[in-house]
């Protein structure tokens, strides 16, 4: 399954996210607007560690670069 996106303004933030809308159109041309993060300013938690993420990657696991035990 593929997907156009087309970045939108408005950027808001969120608590430690800066979200923009964007336009989605999945393989069979429904097209719906959902809000995605497009920067991180903040710390990110998974399994009680702090995370440092990436806004984009290549790779799903490049999404998340190191976890450090949070204190």
């Amino acid at each position: 399954m593929s997907f156009a996106i087309t970045e939108q303004i408005p950027l808001i933030y969120t608590t430690g996210a800066y979200l923009c809308p964007v336009k989605i159109t999945d393989v069979y041309g429904k097209e719906c607007w959902k809000w995605t993060v497009f920067q991180f300013e903040e710390d990110s938690f998974a399994d009680g560690k702090i995370v440092e993420l990436k806004e984009e990657s290549s790779n799903l696991d490049g999404l998340i670069t190191k976890s450090t035990t949070s204190s």
